[in-house]
C-alpha cells in the first residue's frame, strides 16, 4: 500500500476522536534523548531544521515546537467542531513533478518543495534522519542520510549511517571537513 493510502486508512480509524486527544498525545510522546540539544546546536550552526512526517500536522506541529525546529510538514486531518472526520488532506509538498520516480507521495518530494521555496538552501549541506522505509527515498536524496533505531532491516542495508543518539549525529556532521564545528558552541 502506498503511503498516501496508508495515511488515509489510518485517518479513518481516528474518526470521531477529539482534536484535544491528538494534541495531548503529541505533547506527551517521549522525545528521543538529545534531540532538543541537537536541534538547538544545528540551528546555531546555521542549519534549517524541520520535522517531516507522513502522519498528521495536528501532532507534528506540536512536536516541532517541543524540539524548537524551524518548520513542520505533514498531512492534514479534517476536523469538524474539533471532531476528526476520518478524512485526510494530503500535503502538496509530498508530490512533485520532478521528484520521486518510485512514489507519487514521498518524503523526498518535500526536499524538492523546500528547494523551490528557498532556492539558496539547495547550495547548502543537507541531511536527514529516519527510522522506517517511508524515509528511505529522502535519506538517499540528501547528502548525508542517517538512521536511528530502524524499524526495518532494509534501512541497514541501504548504505546509511546508523546512529544511536542525536549526539552522534552532531559528531558525524562535525567530522565533515566542509562543515566544521562551530568553536563558539562546542557540542
Amino acid at each position: 500500500v502506498d503511503s498516501a493510502t496508508r495515511s488515509q486508512d489510518i485517518a479513518e480509524l481516528f474518526r470521531f476522536i477529539h482534536r484535544s486527544q491528538f494534541e495531548q498525545v503529541a505533547r506527551n510522546i517521549p522525545l528521543r534523548d538529545g534531540i532538543i540539544q541537537a536541534v538547538n546546536e544545528l540551528r546555531r550552526r546555521g542549519y534549517k531544521v524541520g520535522v517531516v512526517s507522513d502522519s498528521y500536522f495536528v501532532a507534528t506541529e506540536i512536536v516541532r515546537r517541543r524540539i524548537f525546529a524551524d518548520f513542520a510538514l505533514a498531512h492534514t486531518l479534517m476536523f469538524d467542531n474539533a471532531i476528526c472526520q476520518g478524512q485526510l488532506s494530503v500535503n502538496h509538498a509530498f508530490s512533485h513533478d520532478d521528484g520521486c520516480k518510485e512514489h507519487t507521495q514521498c518524503k523526498s518530494n518535500v526536499l524538492h518543495y523546500i528547494f523551490e521555496q528557498e532556492p539558496q538552501l539547495k547550495q547548502g549541506h543537507t541531511f536527514a534522519v529516519g527510522d522506517n522505509l517511508n524515509d528511505l527515498c529522502l535519506l538517499k536524496l540528501v547528502q548525508q542520510g542517517f538512521i536511528i533505531e530502524p524499524k526495518n532491516d532494509n534501512l541497514r542495508n541501504a548504505g546509511l549511517t546508523e546512529i544511536q543518539h542525536f549526539d552522534e549525529l552532531l559528531r558525524h556532521i562535525t567530522q565533515d571537513p566542509q562543515y566544521p564545528a562551530d568553536t563558539e558552541h562546542p557540542v
